[in-house]
């Protein structure tokens, strides 16, 4: 299954980087977690993590969300994105519409 391939993938990806960007190792997170170091080690090589206690507990060890270790991405980012792109085009269409009414406001002074 193409999906899961990619969802074992991401997470071990974003499992390493995390680890190595904190200077880790499963040891350490073994210990702090109470995750054996054996299912760390599967979850880097790509084996598919179950969602339950572990999970959370990794999330909770490194600060970030579950969608951030699945996907990479912190759900709060798309929808940001879209709230800033929304508000770009509510703030063009205001503006456009203020300059509309002061020029038809100098036209009829005319």
């Amino acid at each position: 299954m193409v999906v899961a391939e990619n969802f074992n993938m991401t997470f071990a990806t974003n499992l390493k980087h995390l680890i190595k960007e904190r200077g880790l190792n499963p040891r350490i997170i073994s210990e702090a977690t109470g995750i054996p170091r054996a299912t760390i080690s599967d979850w880097m090589n790509g084996t598919e993590p179950r969602l339950n206690d572990s999970i959370i507990a990794l999330s909770k060890f490194f600060g970030c969300s579950i969608d951030y270790l699945i996907t990479g991405k912190e759900p709060e980012e798309d929808l940001i994105n879209n709230m800033i792109e929304d508000a770009k085009d509510s703030f063009t269409e205001i503006h456009t519409g203020i300059y509309r009414l002061r020029i038809e406001k100098m036209i009829s002074k005319k």
